[in-house]
């Protein structure tokens, strides 16, 4: 093996061992980002963020923004050996509150109380959504 042949060799090596670190230490974090409840669309707008290399000096952080409502199943595989199953379980959007299974752990989002009258028939509620998703929101 030629000494050019031999450092590519290691190179490659080392990418692969930090794609695999990365993805070990990849975390996940969920956020409740805004309630829609208007007459033909109930909806939750979940944001995941994940983490990778976290406490690195660099760390990459990748933002995933999903419409849900209650019963919703999938499968989050945004990270490459690091994915999990998420549910709805309930979605209150009366009280503005989510409850979510996340590999297999139980969690619950909600907003503070709001401040609308009890007769409002539809409501849209943003908490640090982002603008992108507000556009969707009123284009959907």
């Amino acid at each position: 093996m030629t000494p050019t042949m031999k450092r590519t060799h290691n190179a490659l090596i080392l990418m692969v061992c930090l794609q695999c670190s990365a993805s070990a230490i990849a975390e996940h974090q969920t956020h409740l980002r805004a309630i829609v409840n208007v007459p033909g669309l109930q909806v939750a707008v979940l944001e995941t963020d994940h983490d990778l290399g976290k406490g690195s000096a660099r760390p990459t952080v990748i933002t995933n923004t999903r419409w849900v409502s209650a019963g919703d199943q999938f499968e989050d595989d945004t990270i490459k050996g690091h994915h999990f199953q998420f549910e709805i379980i309930e979605a209150d959007l009366a009280r503005e509150t989510i409850k979510t299974r996340e590999a297999g752990q139980e969690h619950t989002y909600s907003f503070p109380a709001p401040n609308r009258p009890a007769t409002a028939k539809g409501w849209l509620h943003f908490e640090n959504t982002r603008f992108t998703d507000v556009l969707d929101v009123y284009s959907g």
